[in-house]
C-alpha cells in the first residue's frame, strides 16, 4: 500500500521546498490509516508514540512523492512501521513511526485476526 501527492505551493516552506513537517503529516496519517485493521472493539485507539525520518533530498513545486511502507514490526502493544519517500524514482526521505495500542486510556494487547 502506498499514497502519492503532488506538491502545491501550500506545501512549500521558505525556500520553496516541500516543509518537513507537511510531509510528516502526511506519513503519521497514512500509517495511522494502516493500524485500523487491529482495532477489535469500540473504543480502540492507536496513537503516535514516535517518529523518526532522515530527509535525504529536497522536493520542488510540481514534483509528485509517493510513501511506500517496506516493513510493518508488531510488538506486544505496539506497531512500527518502516517507510520511504520517492520523488521520480530517487528516495528523498525514510525512516520509521511507531503506535501504541490504548483502551480506556491504557496500553492494550495488539490481537491479530486469523484470516479465514
Amino acid at each position: 500500500m502506498s499514497f502519492m501527492y503532488k506538491i502545491q505551493t501550500k506545501h512549500l516552506n521558505e525556500y520553496s521546498t516541500l516543509y518537513g513537517g507537511q510531509l510528516l503529516e502526511w506519513i503519521d496519517n497514512y500509517c495511522l490509516a494502516k493500524t485500523e485493521r487491529y482495532k477489535l472493539k469500540a473504543g480502540e485507539k492507536f496513537v503516535t508514540r514516535s517518529i523518526s525520518c532522515e530527509f535525504l533530498a529536497p522536493v520542488y513545486l510540481g514534483g509528485l512523492i509517493k510513501t511506500k511502507i517496506m516493513k510493518e514490526k508488531i510488538g506486544n502493544t505496539s506497531i512500527t512501521f518502516e517507510y520511504h519517500v520517492t520523488c521520480n524514482r530517487k528516495v528523498v526521505a525514510k525512516g520509521t513511526t511507531t503506535f501504541v495500542k490504548l483502551y480506556k486510556g491504557k496500553k492494550s494487547k495488539i490481537i491479530i485476526k486469523k484470516k479465514k
